[in-house]
This record gives structure tokens, sequence and C-alpha cells, in this order.
């Protein structure tokens, strides 16, 4: 135990010594969470300016349906285009309803 307690009475000597190194010790983690911090900030925002476009089709008209419609057009993240209603045992509909909405 004694030789636990003098190795780190040691490095503590050292390190009050070292000013350059206590100071890296504490400021280069405060940079680095800083910089993450402006980085994620800024791509964050990239994706919240930007809306992914998106179809939703509900052909059974479910609570859990409506309740999956509803929360996707409150969000910012997604631009929310419904087919108009259909009968879903039609062909066309299910071959292209990208094109319905408005794809290309």
């Amino acid at each position: 135990m004694y030789k636990y307690l003098a190795i780190v009475r040691k490095d503590f000597l050292l390190l009050i010594r070292d000013r350059a190194g206590l100071a890296i010790l504490f400021i280069m983690p405060a940079a680095l969470v800083f910089i993450m911090t402006l980085l994620q900030d800024s791509s964050f925002r990239a994706v919240e300016e930007s809306k992914i476009s998106m179809v939703f089709v509900d052909y059974d008209n479910d609570i859990i349906g409506h309740a999956i419609g509803a929360g996707l057009a409150q969000s910012r993240f997604f631009e929310i285009h419904k087919l108009p209603e259909q009968d879903p045992s039609k062909k066309k509909a299910r071959e292209k309803p990208l094109q319905q909405a408005g794809f290309k």
C-alpha cells in the first residue's frame, strides 16, 4: 500500500510542478467538448432545415395508421404526401404510388 501512495504522491508533485501539463490536462478536454458541440449543432441545423419527402399510404384507416400519420405530419423533419383515397385492390395504386403523389 505504501508503494501506491508513494507513486500517487510522486505523480501529484510532478503534475503540480508542470504548469503547462496541468493546463493542457484541463483545457484540451474542454476545447474538445466545445468543438464537438459546434460541429454537431451545425449538422443538426442542416438536417433541421431540409425536409425529407415521404409518401404515407394508409389503406386500412385504422387508429394506429392515423396516429402514425399524425405523428409524421407534426414532425418537422418530414414533408408528407398522401395518396388520394383509392381502393387498395387497384393495381395502379400499388405499382405507382410515388407518381400519384407527385414524385417522378
